[in-house]
């Protein structure tokens, strides 16, 4: 955590950094859907649970990604901003703080996103596609 925060102070995002102690998902989720952006997981390519639900509020979310696994699990690279390293949170970063940065139409394309690659049986059966793969080799 000491990382982060040194690095959110040389970004000079600070003032608009919250940290906050362990919630609840329902108050993370609410605080989420009042955020500017989400920030989740800058070291894994991977979605867990906090990148499904800032997805599924539409709020912009800057995490770690691989688009060809995202591509090849999923049928489509996610409406996210991919996040790799330093240079490239403050990207995105700037992007979303822009003013000419839509962010209803950001919302509309992460809900619908969401809704076609992330509903619980889609989920359901991606899993036991790759669990089936898994155990056939």
């Amino acid at each position: 955590m000491i990382k982060s925060k040194k690095l959110i102070l040389k970004l000079g995002i600070g003032g608009k950094v919250e940290w906050s102690n362990i919630v609840t998902r329902k108050i993370l989720k609410y605080r989420m859907a009042n955020a500017f952006a989400v920030i989740d997981q800058l070291k894994i390519p991977a979605f867990g649970a906090i990148s499904t639900d800032a997805i599924g509020i539409g709020v912009p979310l800057l995490t770690s990604s691989n688009k060809s696994i995202n591509e090849n699990f999923f049928g489509k690279d996610a409406p996210i901003f991919a996040t790799n390293n330093t240079v490239d949170i403050h990207l995105n970063l700037n992007t979303i703080l822009n003013k000419n940065f839509n962010h209803i139409e950001y919302m509309s394309n992460s809900n619908i996103w969401y809704d076609h690659y992330l509903s619980s049986e889609v989920a359901f059966q991606k899993r036991l596609q790759t669990y089936e793969a898994l155990l056939s080799k």
